[in-house]
C-alpha cells in the first residue's frame, strides 16, 4: 500500500499483468522502467519545492515467469503476499489498448472520485516502460517525455487532479472550444473562437500542459494560478471549482502544511517480487448467538463448500473456533496449516469442522452460554498458526465469521495486533441482530473499521427466519460472501465466479421446475451446479436433476454431499460457452424456497492466446462520506478482463439488518438502487469506463446497518465490451478520458446474457448521517421515515452552458435537470445567479450576494432545461453565472460550474438618445430594453413593427370608408334637391327646442295600439319606415304635388262641413298635433304622437327660423265624431258634439313634453268629412306652394 513518510512515497506498486509473457530482454526492460520512474521522482521533487519524491518501488512480476526469473533478468526477486496485480497502483497491461491513442505506449488514470481524492489506478501499455525508442536503452529526450507523462498521471492518481488541456473530440461536458476572458470586445461573442482549449497556458512551464511539445519536455512545475485559466471548460475546473493543479496538490494532506520542511531527494530503490497466494485461517465464532436456530448449521455447510470446491489446490488453510477460548481444528504434516493440493486433504479439513457447538467449561467439554467472544485471543492464535516454523504472516488473511458479540476493546486490541503483523482481517458478520444482551451498540462499525484498517473486506448476512428455523437464503448469502472475500484477496484467477443464482419460491407447486444460465467464453473450468433446499430431518426434497448443454446434449444424475441441504452435480465438464438449460424435480412442496447456484473458474490461458477475452467480473466499493452528514458513494466496476462492460444493468440491493422489533420481518427492509455509468460528474466521473456510480444516503430505516449486494446483468442482451481482436476497418483513436469514452460500433462486442450477484459490503449509518431520524424500532412506514429523513440535497449541475446572441441581445442558459434527492425525482427550484465578480459564485456563503435571475419550471431529473433573457443590454463587460438546485425542505445542492458571458455593444447608427421605456417582463434585472439600439432587431422589435403597420392599415381603411360614405350622402342630398317638390318641410330644431323631445325628455317611445289589434301590422310597417299611415290607410312614402292636391281635395270635400267646436283646439302643452305632415323622413303622422325618430319640423332652409305661434292655422280640418282632449292628452266626451260642424284648421302647439301617463292614441282612425271654402282653398294652395 502506497504511503508517505518524511517526503518520500514508499511501496509504489507496479505490477505486470499475470498473462504477460516473459521477454528475452527483461533486464533491459527493467532498466528503462527504472529510468522513467526516477525521472518522475526528480520532477516531483522539483515541482513540489522539495517536499516529495518517490523513495521505493515494488515491481510485481507474474507468477508464471517461474522462480528463476531473478537470475534471468539480473534482479533479486522475492515472494510476496502483500502485493498483487488487482491491487497495484500501476498496472502494466499485456495488450495494447484497443481505443486510446498510443495503443501499447498509452498511459492513463482511471478516476472515479471527486477532486482531491485518489484515483483507482494508473494503467500503462506494454511498451510504455519496457520499449525504449533508442536501441541502447533509451535516450535522454525519450526518458524526459515519459517521465513527465508518468508524473502527470501520478498527480491524478495521488492528489486527485484532472486534465487541464485536452484537444480530443468534443464530449459534451467539456467542449473543444471556449471564449477566454482575455478576448477583446471586437470578437467576443460568447461562441467558440479558440482553436484549442487551454486550462493552462501552453507556453508556460507546466507539467500538466499539452502533449509532447517542446515546452512540455522541459516543464518542471505544476500549473499554478498565474498560468491557469479558471474559466476554461476543462475537467479540472469543473471538478475542482476552478482551482489550479498546484493549488490542489499543495492542499493535499501529504503537502498541506506550506511550512513543511524540504527534504533531500534520495535515489529511488526498486524491489522485484513475485506474487504468491495468501494463506487463510477460518476463525469461526461459537458464542451463544451462533447456536440459535440453524445458524451454526449454515456456517458449517458454507465453509465445507469453500473447502471442497472453491479454494485452489495450492492454498494453505487452517480452521479454528473461538468463544471464551480458542480451539484449533486442523492438523497437517507441518503444523496446523494444511495444503489442500495433497490427496485427501480437502475431505480431512472439511470433516474437521465441528457439527455442533461445544464449548469447554471448567476443564470439561459441554454446551456453554457465552455472550462475548475473545476476538483478540482468536487473532493471536491465528497468527501463531501462520508463523509456525518461522514463516512470516505478512499478507496472509484471517477470515472472521462472527455475530459481532466482541466488545469494542477486543476489536481495538485485535486491530493493533493485526497491524503490527501486517495480517489482513476480512469479516463476515453473520446472523447479525442488535437485540439487547447479544449485541453492543456500534459492534458492526467497529468490525468494519478493523477490516478496512488491515486491508480486508467486510460483508454482512442478515438474520432471517421462518418460525424457529433459519431461512435458507442465509446459507446462500454466506457462501457468496466467502467467494467475494477470496476474489478480493487473490483476484479472479483460481477463484470461482458466480455465474448464476436463482430462487424458486416456496409458493411454487411441487414438480419439475426449469431455468437457464449463460456460460462465458472465458469460463468452464471446475464448474459446479448445486441445488439448495432446507431439510432439518435429512429428508430428500429434490429428485432428479437434468442439464442440457448449448448443443443439446442432456446430462443426468446427482451426487449427495455430507449435508442433506446440498446436492451437487459432478457431471461431465460444463465448459461449453452459451446458454445451458436445467430442470429438477421438487418432490414435495416445501415451506422454504429452493435455490440453484452455478459457479465456474476461468479457463487456463497460455501466452499464445493474448486476444482471449477476460472473464466478466463485478466488484463494489463503498466510499464513506468525507463529512458526517454526506452520503456514501457506491462504485461498481464491471469488466471483461481489463476492458469495461457498458450498457449493463447494475443495481445495489440494500437490505437493512438492524431491525430488532421483529426478527422474522423482511418487509420494508430492502430497497434497490440503480447505478449509472453516465459521466455526469456527480458522482460518476467518466461515461464508458465501466464504473457505475450512485450516491446512497436515504437511510430508509433510520440509524443502523445496511447490507449491500451488487446485482449485474446484460440488460436483455444489450451489454457489450471492447473488442480486442483487430477491426475489419481502421478506426479513429480516442483520447482519454474526459467525461465520456466513446466506443465505435466496429469495436463493440456483445457480452451475452450474463448475470452476477456479488456481496458488496455494509454501511453503518449513525446519528451523524441522520437529522431527527426516527428510531429503527418504531413502526413508522417507509414514507414517513423518508420524509423525516429528507436531508439529501439535489445533485450538482455540472453542465451549465451559456449562449450569447449579440444581434438579438439574447442570453440563453442551458443545463440538465437534477433530482430532489441527488438525481432522484424533481428539484423544487433553481437559483440561477449572475455577478461581475466570479469569486461571489464560488462559495456557498457569498453565493447569496449575487444577483438572482428568473428560474424556469423544474423538470424531472435528466431532462434538458434552458432559460433565455431578452434584451440583455449590459455591454462590454464580463459577467459570470452559476446555478444550484433546491429541494422542498430547503436543502441546497452544490454550486455548478461557472460560465462567463460578454455582450458586445451594438453599433451606433444615430445620435438621437434612446427613449426611456418602462420596465417590462422582458427586461433583464429591471433594465429597460433598448428597442432600436442597432445590431439587428429582436422578436419584440419585429412584433412592435408589425402591430404598427396593422394599425396604420386599419386607420387608412376607416378613412377611405368615411370619405366614400360622406360622398354618397352628399350625392343623395343633391339628388333629393333636384327631385320633385315635397309636400312638407322639416325645419331644424333649435338647441333648446322641445317640440320633438330629446332622449332625456322623451316619455313615449312607441305608439300605443292597445285594443286595436287590426292596426298592429300597420304599426310594425310604420316603425320600419316602409309606409305612411294616413287616415287609416297606407300610402306611398313620397307624393308628388298633384297627388297631394288630389288627396287634399278628397279629404276636404265641402259636403257636410261644419265649423269646429270652440273648445276643440290643441292646447299649448299638448303633445298631439292635428293635421301635421312629415313626409321628408318617409312618414306622415296625422292626429297622433310624434315618433321618437322624428326631427324638428323646422329647418335652416325654412323661411322663418322661429316656430309659428299657437294661433297659426295653415288649414282647417273637420273631424267627425271627434272627442275632446284634455291637457294630458287623454280622451274625454264632448258636450257639444256635432258631426256636421265645420272645424278650424289644426294649430301647431307649443313645444312641450308629454305629460300625464305619457301615452297617446292614434287618431287617424277617425273619419274625415267636409270641404274647404274658397278662402280656405286659396289658403290651401298658398300653403302648398310654400312647401
Amino acid at each position: 500500500m502506497l504511503s508517505f513518510h518524511q517526503g518520500g512515497y514508499n511501496q509504489l506498486q507496479v505490477a505486470l499483468n499475470p498473462h504477460t509473457p516473459l521477454p528475452a530482454n527483461c533486464s533491459q526492460m527493467f532498466h528503462h522502467l527504472e529510468m522513467v520512474i526516477r525521472e518522475s521522482s526528480r520532477l516531483l521533487h522539483q515541482a513540489t519545492d522539495g517536499r516529495a519524491f518517490i523513495r521505493t518501488v515494488s515491481v510485481v512480476l507474474p507468477t508464471g515467469w517461474g522462480v528463476d526469473v531473478g537470475s534471468m533478468c539480473g534482479r533479486n526477486v522475492s515472494r510476496t503476499r502483500l502485493e498483487s496485480y488487482e491491487q497495484a497502483d500501476v498496472r502494466v497491461s499485456a495488450l495494447p489498448h484497443p481505443l486510446f491513442t498510443g495503443g501499447a505506449d498509452v498511459v492513463w488514470t482511471q478516476q472515479s472520485r471527486d477532486c482531491g481524492h485518489p484515483g483507482d489506478y494508473i494503467s500503462a501499455g506494454p511498451d510504455f516502460f519496457f520499449k525504449p525508442t533508442h536501441p541502447s536503452g533509451g535516450n535522454v529526450s525519450d526518458v524526459w517525455i515519459r517521465g513527465r507523462r508518468f508524473l502527470r498521471e501520478f498527480a491524478k492518481y495521488r492528489y486527485g487532479v484532472f486534465d487541464v488541456n485536452e484537444s480530443g473530440a468534443d464530449d459534451g461536458l467539456f467542449p473543444d472550444f471556449f471564449c477566454p476572458s482575455s478576448t477583446s470586445a471586437s470578437n467576443a461573442t460568447g461562441r467558440s473562437i479558440q482553436a484549442n482549449r487551454w486550462g493552462c497556458d501552453n507556453s508556460s512551464n507546466c507539467i500538466n500542459g499539452t502533449g509532447q511539445t517542446s515546452s512540455f519536455t522541459t516543464a518542471t512545475a505544476f500549473c499554478d494560478a498565474s498560468s491557469h485559466d479558471d474559466m476554461a471548460p476543462t475537467q479540472q475546473n469543473l471538478l475542482c471549482s476552478g482551482q489550479s493543479v498546484r493549488d490542489v496538490v499543495f492542499n493535499h494532506q501529504d503537502l498541506r502544511t506550506m511550512n513543511a520542511p524540504m527534504f533531500n531527494r534520495l535515489e529511488t530503490v526498486f524491489h522485484y517480487k513475485q506474487a504468491a497466494l495468501p494463506r487463510y485461517v477460518l476463525a469461526l465464532d461459537k458464542s451463544s448467538p451462533m447456536d440459535e436456530r440453524d445458524h451454526w448449521k449454515y456456517v458449517r455447510s458454507a465453509t465445507r463448500r469453500l473447502v471442497l470446491h472453491d479454494l485452489a489446490d495450492e492454498t494453505e488453510l487452517g480452521i479454528l473456533s473461538f468463544a471464551e477460548s480458542v480451539q484449533i481444528h486442523t492438523d497437517g504434516q507441518n503444523g496446523p496449516m494444511v495444503r489442500l493440493g495433497s490427496p485427501g486433504s480437502r475431505e480431512q479439513v472439511a470433516s474437521a469442522i465441528p457439527v455442533f457447538i461445544t464449548m469447554p467449561s471448567s476443564g470439561a467439554t459441554g454446551t456453554g452460554s457465552v455472550q462475548e467472544s475473545c476476538l483478540t485471543c482468536a487473532l493471536a492464535e491465528a497468527i501463531a498458526m501462520l508463523e509456525r516454523g518461522g514463516a512470516s504472516s505478512a499478507g496472509d488473511v484471517v477470515v472472521l465469521i462472527t455475530t459481532g458479540s466482541s466488545s469494542a476493546d477486543q476489536v481495538q486490541s485485535a486491530l493493533a495486533l493485526a497491524s503490527r503483523k501486517q495480517v489482513r482481517v476480512s469479516v463476515v458478520a453473520f446472523a447479525y441482530v442488535p437485540t439487547p444482551g447479544t449485541q453492543r451498540p456500534g459492534a458492526l462499525r467497529n468490525l468494519q473499521s478493523l477490516a478496512e484498517a488491515t486491508g480486508g473486506r467486510m460483508t454482512a448476512v442478515a438474520s432471517k427466519g421462518v418460525g424457529t428455523m433459519s431461512h435458507i437464503s442465509m446459507l446462500i448469502e454466506l457462501g457468496d460472501a466467502l467467494l467475494t472475500t477470496l476474489d478480493f484477496h487473490q483476484g479472479s484467477d483460481g477463484v470461482p465466479t458466480l455465474v448464476h443464482e436463482q430462487e424458486f419460491s416456496s409458493e411454487s407447486a411441487s414438480g419439475w421446475v426449469n431455468g437457464t444460465f449463460y456460460m462465458d467464453p472465458s469460463l468452464g473450468r471446475d464448474t459446479v451446479m448445486a441445488v439448495y433446499f432446507y431439510s432439518r430431518d435429512f429428508n430428500t426434497h429434490v429428485g432428479d436433476i437434468r442439464l442440457v448443454s448449448p448443443d443439446g446434449v442432456e446430462h443426468r444424475g446427482i451426487s449427495e454431499t455430507a449435508m442433506a441441504s446440498l446436492y451437487v452435480t459432478p457431471l461431465e465438464p460444463i465448459e461449453k460457452s452459451g446458454v445451458w438449460r436445467y430442470s429438477f424435480d421438487r418432490r414435495s412442496q416445501s415451506h422454504q424456497s429452493h435455490f440453484v447456484k452455478v459457479t465456474s473458474k476461468q479457463k487456463l490461458r497460455s501466452s499464445s492466446q493474448p486476444q482471449l477475452r477476460g472473464p466478466l467480473t463485478a466488484k463494489l466499493r463503498i466510499i464513506p462520506p468525507a463529512v458526517g452528514d454526506a452520503p456514501f458513494i457506491l462504485l461498481a466496476t464491471v469488466k471483461s478482463g481489463e476492458f469495461p462492460v457498458l450498457d449493463a444493468r447494475v443495481r445495489a440491493i440494500v437490505q437493512f439488518t438492524g431491525t430488532s422489533s421483529n426478527l422474522d420481518s423482511t418487509s420494508n427492509n430492502t430497497m434497490v438502487v440503480d447505478l449509472f455509468d453516465n459521466g455526469n460528474a456527480d458522482p460518476d466521473i467518466t461515461r464508458g469506463d465501466g464504473v457505475y456510480s450512485r450516491y446512497f444516503g436515504k437511510y430508509f430505516r433510520g440509524a443502523g446497518t445496511y447490507s449491500i449486494t451488487l446485482s449485474v446483468d446484460a440488460m436483455d442482451g444489450r451489454a457489450y465490451t471492447i473488442r480486442t481482436s483487430p477491426s475489419s476497418k481502421p478506426i479513429d483513436s480516442v483520447e482519454c478520458c474526459g467525461s465520456v469514452i466513446r466506443v465505435p460500433l466496429e469495436r463493440r462486442e456483445l457480452t451475452g446474457a450474463f448475470s452476477r450477484l456479488v456481496p458488496g459490503g455494509v454501511i453503518s449509518a449513525g446519528s451523524s448521517q441522520l437529522a431527527s431520524s426516527p428510531s429503527a424500532t418504531t413502526n413508522a412506514t417507509l414514507g414517513q421515515i423518508a420524509e423525516a429523513l429528507d436531508i439529501l440535497p439535489p445533485s450538482r449541475v455540472t453542465d451549465l452552458r451559456v449562449h450569447v446572441e449579440p444581434t438579438t441581445q439574447r442570453v440563453t442558459f442551458q443545463w440538465t435537470a437534477v433530482g430532489d434527492d441527488f438525481d432522484s425525482g424533481t428539484a423544487y427550484t433553481y437559483e440561477l445567479r449572475m455577478a461581475s465578480n466570479k469569486t461571489w459564485l464560488k462559495s456557498q456563503s457569498t453565493f447569496q450576494q449575487a444577483e438572482t435571475l428568473p428560474a424556469p419550471t423544474p423538470r424531472s431529473s435528466g431532462e434538458a432545461m434552458d432559460l433565455t433573457l431578452m434584451d440583455f443590454d449590459r455591454y462590454d463587460r464580463w459577467f459570470y453565472a452559476a446555478i444550484r438546485a433546491v429541494d422542498r425542505r430547503g436543502n441546497r445542492g452544490r454550486i455548478s460550474n461557472l460560465v462567463q458571458l460578454w455582450m458586445p455593444s451594438p453599433p451606433t447608427t444615430t445620435t438621437t438618445p434612446a427613449p426611456v421605456w418602462p420596465a417590462t417582463s422582458l427586461s433583464v434585472n429591471d433594465v429597460p430594453p433598448q428597442w432600436f439600439a442597432g445590431g439587428g432587431l429582436s422578436t419584440v422589435h419585429w412584433a412592435a413593427i408589425v402591430a404598427g403597420i396593422c394599425v396604420a392599415l386599419l386607420i387608412l381603411v376607416l378613412a377611405v370608408y368615411f370619405v366614400i360614405a360622406a360622398k354618397r350622402r352628399k350625392d343623395k342630398e343633391q339628388n333629393s334637391k333636384s327631385g320633385p317638390p315635397k309636400f312638407a318641410y322639416v325645419p331644424t330644431t333649435t338647441p333648446n327646442s322641445t317640440l320633438y323631445p330629446t332622449p332625456e325628455n322623451k316619455s313615449v317611445s312607441t305608439i300605443d295600439l292597445a285594443g286595436h289589434d287590426q292596426n298592429k301590422e300597420i304599426l310594425s310597417q310604420y316603425q320600419s319606415g316602409a309606409v305612411t299611415i294616413y287616415d287609416g290607410r297606407t300610402v306611398p312614402v313620397h307624393w308628388s304635388a298633384s297627388q297631394l292636391l288630389q288627396e287634399h281635395e278628397r279629404r276636404h270635400s265641402p259636403c257636410g262641413q261644419n265649423e269646429p267646436n270652440d273648445h276643440f283646439t290643441a292646447p299649448n302643452d299638448s303633445a298631439f298635433i292635428s293635421g301635421s305632415y312629415h313626409l321628408n323622413s318617409g312618414s306622415a303622422i296625422y292626429g297622433g304622437m310624434i315618433h321618437p325618430d322624428q326631427q324638428n319640423i323646422y329647418t335652416q332652409s325654412s323661411a322663418s327660423a322661429t316656430p309659428p305661434s299657437a294661433d297659426y292655422r295653415p288649414y282647417s280640418v273637420d273631424y267627425e265624431g271627434s272627442s275632446s282632449v284634455d291637457q294630458d292628452g287623454g280622451y274625454y266626451p264632448s258636450s257639444a258634439h256635432n258631426n256636421n260642424t265645420k272645424s278650424r284648421p289644426p294649430t301647431f302647439p307649443k313645444p312641450t313634453s308629454v305629460v300625464g301617463n305619457g301615452t297617446g292614441r292614434l287618431m287617424s282612425h277617425l273619419p274625415l268629412h267636409g270641404s274647404f271654402t274658397s278662402l280656405a282653398s286659396e289658403r290651401k294652395k298658398r300653403n302648398v306652394t310654400q312647401v
